[in-house]
């Protein structure tokens, strides 16, 4: 029986092989990364689920947020609005 790790032809395959793999891997990242950016940018401009008309601007949600931080009885009466 031949001893495949001294077969120059045999290894040669095997790095080509392992180099076909590592190039498909190094592709597979690539493509992730441009997925999720390509999320981020939808999730952003508010395509990924159904907008709710009924939900509050971000404004709001942004005033009630300093609200909170500033004084917890101003947001409890913004609560109340």
């Amino acid at each position: 029986m031949e001893d495949l790790g001294n077969n120059p032809t045999y290894m040669h395959k095997v790095l080509n092989i392992s180099e076909n793999i590592e190039d498909l891997i190094d592709n597979q990242f690539y493509r992730i990364a441009s997925l999720r950016q390509s999320i981020l940018k939808q999730a952003f401009e508010g395509k990924l689920v159904p907008q709710d008309p009924n939900d509050e601007p971000a404004s709001v949600l942004l005033e009630r947020i300093k609200a909170e931080k500033s004084n917890p009885k101003k947001a409890k009466q913004m609560e109340m609005i």
